[in-house]
């Protein structure tokens, strides 16, 4: 069995955890979520803990003693370790990390140690596995990295646009929430409405925009006026108070300090009756150029496939 905890797609259904689901392969599962496998015998059980395809959605883990540890929370991994007895140190040259880079992608954390000492991030071709002596880490296969003629590149294309338009349909078809389609004027959003139009489920969809300059937001309207469909938003039903230490203890819990950007945190969130599944473009920035005009060029700290090791290093 597998316990699945976030969003995946289960054969062609989208599936919110957490639940347990029949036994899903990892890490080749489309989503966001986390996998437990439980595998192995009643004389020799074993537990496989691993996350999506592309990681999106972080593990953490440690070797404290004879304790070994694992969560989706950095936070939580904390009170674990002190309730156990240990003492929780930070990650000095982690932590200073965090502030060598002021843009956007210095944002987040990406390097596999975290502000915590001892504990690290998993890496997206790696899996943990637990038995009875503890745990350890193994590497999963990578896939392979051959050349491909012109015809098996397109082919792949094809199919990965083929599997697009199976997620967006499943997204719709999930019964997890009236479907929305953000668009913006980038290339990801314009997928999913390329996905949705050749479903052909236009009508079945409302669009949204999150667009933060006037160019995204001409371009947005302007493929809903052009291909059809229609804007639509939900209208709150009441709204919940927090004061502004709750708001920074979810904030904190939610990014335990990865972040070096505190941004105002909303005090007054709107509530809805229906909920609602948004589809967007995925992290399409990180394959272009997007972020090369946040670094100087000539600076060593340069955006480039040259500098990326030293990046992360």
């Amino acid at each position: 069995m597998t316990a699945l905890f976030g969003l995946a797609m289960v054969g062609t259904s989208l599936t919110a955890g957490p639940k347990v689901v029949p036994k899903i392969s990892a890490p080749v599962v489309n989503g966001q979520c986390a996998l437990l496998n439980c595998e192995g015998s009643n004389e020799d059980p074993q537990i496989r803990i691993s996350a999506d395809f592309l990681g999106m959605v972080p593990l953490f883990y440690g070797s404290y003693g004879v304790h070994f540890f694992v969560s989706n929370r950095l936070h939580l991994l904390v009170l674990a370790l002190e309730d156990a007895g240990y003492t929780v140190d930070l990650d000095i040259g982690s932590v200073a990390s965090m502030f060598l880079v002021d843009s956007s992608i210095g944002m987040q954390l990406s390097v596999r140690r975290t502000p915590l000492k001892g504990i690290s991030l998993l890496g997206t071709q790696e899996s943990i596995l637990i038995t009875r002596q503890g745990g350890k880490v193994l590497t999963q296969p990578c896939l392979p990295d051959e050349q491909l003629t012109p015809n098996e590149y397109y082919g792949l294309i094809k199919r990965g646009a083929e599997e697009v338009a199976l997620n967006v349909q499943a997204a719709i078809d999930s019964g997890l929430g009236s479907p929305v389609c953000t668009l913006t004027g980038g290339r990801d959003s314009r997928m999913i409405l390329a996905a949705v139009m050749a479903l052909g489920r236009l009508k079945d969809v409302r669009f949204a925009t999150t667009a933060i300059h006037q160019e995204d937001v001409d371009v947005a309207t302007g493929l809903v006026r052009f291909f059809g469909g229609a804007y639509g938003s939900s209208v709150p039903s009441g709204y919940t108070t927090a004061t502004s230490q709750e708001a920074l203890q979810r904030y904190r819990s939610r990014f335990f300090g990865l972040y070096h950007e505190l941004q105002l945190q909303g005090l007054v969130q709107p509530v809805f009756d229906a909920p609602t599944i948004r589809m967007v473009g995925g992290c399409g920035e990180l394959y272009r150029d997007f972020y090369q005009p946040k670094f100087p060029n000539d600076s060593h700290l340069s955006f480039s496939k040259a500098n990326i090791d030293h990046l992360v290093e």
